[in-house]
């Protein structure tokens, strides 16, 4: 059932295409990969799949999926690989995470955390975030 359900997913996302990521985000993203190393710690099976179909996967240095990690978040794992793959330290990085648990998992792995949407209302996150526009504004 589980593998049906991501099938259907799946097809969902074969009809994603570049037109479908915002282009002031992208040009944030452009803008970070000239100064910073850039990684996507998702615990999504089909995170690259869906980098490739919006043709941003080249502007990380490393993606880490589900298939890549043994625990879920709130587990830190996720986290813990990407920057081991980028070869830095934890408190070298900054998480921008969307959910509690990835919230949890950010901190639970020694990293700042940027929450953003709901994950802003945390008392715990690093930095609050309204869009991924204050991103720029906490690194550059």
């Amino acid at each position: 059932m589980t593998e049906e359900k991501n099938n259907i997913y799946r097809d969902m996302l074969s009809k994603m295409s570049e037109s479908d990521i915002d282009t002031e985000t992208k040009n944030m993203l452009i803008t970070l990969k000239k100064k910073y190393m850039l990684a996507v710690a998702s615990s999504s099976k089909n995170a690259l799949y869906i980098l490739q179909k919006l043709k941003i996967d080249i502007l990380f240095n490393v993606i880490v999926q589900g298939s890549d990690i043994n625990y879920s978040k709130p587990h830190p794992e996720v986290f813990m690989l990407a920057s081991e793959k980028m070869k830095l330290k934890s408190k070298e990085c900054l998480v921008v995470e969307d959910s509690k648990s990835g919230v949890i998992a950010a901190l639970a792995g020694g990293f700042d955390c940027a929450g953003l949407g709901d994950a802003s209302k945390l008392n715990c996150t690093t930095y609050p975030i309204k869009n991924l526009k204050n991103i720029e504004a906490i690194l550059l």
